[in-house]
C-alpha cells in the first residue's frame, strides 16, 4: 500500500508523514502504471489496482456471489482474473484480454468523489 499518497483525506485522519496529494489524473497515471507492472507477473489468480474495492476482489466465492451483478454488467472497472477463474464466471461481460493467460475489465482510470 502507498504511503503518503492520498486523494481528498480528511485532515484529521493524515499522519505525521509527508503527503503528495495528486489529482485525479495523476492518480490514474498511477494506476495505469501499476497495471503495466501486474502485466509482469504470473501465477494469481485475481487482482485489481485501486484506492478502495482493490482489497474486497480477493475471495473468489464473494466475487461469484456478493459481485454477480457487477459481473454480468461488465462494471468492475480494473478487476484481473486468470483464464481458468474466467471460465467459472458464466455471464460476465466487459472482460477483454490482459496478458496471455490473463482477463481483465479494463481499467478506466480514477473518478472524482
Amino acid at each position: 500500500m502507498p504511503q503518503g499518497v492520498g486523494y481528498g483525506l480528511p485532515v484529521e485522519l493524515a499522519d505525521r508523514t509527508e503527503r503528495l496529494n495528486l489529482d485525479i489524473d495523476e492518480l490514474s497515471a498511477v494506476g495505469r502504471s501499476l497495471y503495466a507492472l501486474l502485466g509482469k507477473f504470473t501465477g494469481y489468480r485475481i487482482a485489481a489496482v485501486g484506492w478502495e474495492r482493490a482489497d474486497t476482489w480477493f475471495d473468489l466465492d464473494e466475487l461469484r456471489s456478493d459481485y454477480a451483478d457487477e459481473l454480468a454488467a461488465g462494471d468492475l472497472p480494473g478487476l484481473v482474473v486468470s483464464d481458468d477463474v474466467y471460465e467459472t464466471l458464466p455471464g460476465a461481460k466487459g472482460f477483454k484480454t490482459f496478458e496471455p493467460g490473463y482477463q481483465w475489465i479494463p481499467y478506466r482510470g480514477e473518478k472524482s468523489t
